[in-house]
């Protein structure tokens, strides 16, 4: 009997998978190399319902109802009181991506538009996310936004929102003399009749119109983090005079991990300063108030803990309940089996050495393999994702031929350790039952 193989090389040379297809974490570092986690394999056609609804609640209610705020939330439930894990993150970053590419005709085509609706109504997004490392206030937010529109690119050799935006600006000045085109978007700046942050950054604004994406990258890169904290907001400013003058009216914003910014480790003040500036930036000074809508995510923790500041902000709530149902979507845990093993498709797919050899798509697993799996997790793309990954782990070491319904019951007991993401501290005041928007 010939010794076991080692995990890898059965991975690689029995399976044909150029590594463990599944996310070890599965908590999405977005921007990060290693498309496992930075959320770049997300499928709309797993979470089709919310991927349509964050279309028609947040993009065209930006456009068509004036909605300044949004919120895609994630809530515990009875069997999982963790409410981390949905998906939230990789679907604002697809969304975003999705809108950039055409400037949103192909999300209004989507969801029932005329062609025509997205040609006179173009849009663009950008994304950024607090965290406790850099991005701690809403300065550094609005930079990071502006980083992300500069150098962000969903696949290598795509072009990133500022080149698809400096080409759409060369065509409606009908020119790309930098000199005409810098005119083109302080023309934009003197027809802003209410308060605003003052004139565009200069140097910023010239490095845009030149034209050349390294150039605005490395000016960027070189900006000190103490500026970024203290003036991020004219640079986003500056960004979307340029976004105006190429004839676009809409910004999303996608605000991702609002439960670092709203921490309770954040003292109060601060997070009621922060807030008030959000009214301030968001609601009455232009270009934002014009063009900025914004989408938080959201959860029962980081509503308990920003709600109170918000309130009285005069900001508009971000509960789920009836009132909100026009601004809110939820994501819920994955319905179906079929949402499971698309899901888990997608990942396999991107990891096989020779895409045109598998005639199984879901090969290692088989079908009654993944249907266990999806019954013995929480029902959330993350733990489903992470029981993958430690199956197939398991099972290469054992050097098993496929992953079957047998194998996946007999290492239940491994699956389920450490899998513990239960939050002892949620609020109790916080329902727990997403509401029924099923008649709208």
């Amino acid at each position: 009997m010939s010794p076991a193989l080692p995990a890898v090389p059965w991975i690689r040379n029995k399976w044909g998978l150029e590594h463990n297809p599944f996310p070890a974490e599965a908590i999405a570092v977005l921007g990060g190399n290693d498309d496992r986690e930075n959320g770049r394999l997300f499928r709309p056609e797993v979470q089709t319902e919310q991927f349509d609804e964050a279309i028609g609640k947040f993009v065209l209610g930006a456009v068509y109802n004036g909605q300044r705020f949004g919120a895609l939330w994630s809530q515990s439930t009875v069997l999982d009181p963790d409410s981390r894990g949905y998906g939230k993150s990789v679907l604002l970053q697809y969304l975003s991506c999705y809108l950039n590419e055409d400037f949103g005709k192909a999300a209004f085509l989507k969801v029932g538009m005329e062609e025509s609706d997205a040609e006179d109504n173009p849009i663009c997004a950008l994304l950024a996310s607090f965290d406790t490392a850099s991005t701690k206030n809403l300065n550094s937010l609005f930079f990071s936004a502006v980083e992300y529109g500069t150098d962000f690119r969903r696949h290598d050799g795509e072009p990133t929102l500022y080149e698809r935006l400096y080409e759409r600006l060369c065509a409606v000045a009908g020119t790309d003399d930098t000199m005409t085109l810098a005119e083109q978007c302080h023309d934009a700046y003197r027809a802003l009749k209410g308060r605003t942050l003052g004139p565009p950054e200069e140097k910023f604004l010239a490095a845009l119109c030149a034209g050349e994406a390294r150039a605005v990258q490395d000016f960027l890169d070189e900006v000190t983090p103490q500026k970024r904290s203290r003036s991020g907001a004219n640079y986003l400013a500056t960004l979307l005079l340029f976004i105006k003058a190429a004839g676009i009216g809409k910004v999303m914003l996608f605000c991702d991990q609002l439960e670092d910014f709203a921490s309770p480790q954040t003292p109060k003040k601060t997070r009621s300063v922060e807030v008030e500036r959000f009214r301030d930036f968001i609601v009455e000074l232009l270009p934002m108030a014009d063009m900025v809508s914004v989408v938080v995510t959201m959860h029962p923790r980081a509503l308990a803990s920003i709600e109170e500041f918000w309130q009285l902000a005069d900001l508009p709530s971000l509960r789920v309940d009836e009132a909100n149902r026009h601004i809110v979507v939820v994501m819920p845990p994955l319905g179906t089996l079929d949402q499971a093993t698309r899901l888990l498709t997608a990942y396999l797919t991107a990891a096989r050495r020779d895409p045109d050899a598998a005639r199984d798509a879901l090969a290692p697993f088989t079908e009654d393999a993944v249907e266990e799996l999806w019954t013995h997790s929480t029902k959330k793309p993350r733990d489903l994702l992470r029981k993958a990954h430690k199956m197939i782990t398991f099972a290469a070491e054992e050097n098993l031929e496929v992953i079957d319904a047998a194998a996946v019951d007999s290492h239940l007991t491994l699956l389920t350790a450490g899998d513990d993401e239960v939050i002892t501290d949620r609020p109790p005041t916080i329902s727990i039952a997403a509401p029924d928007f099923s008649n709208e």
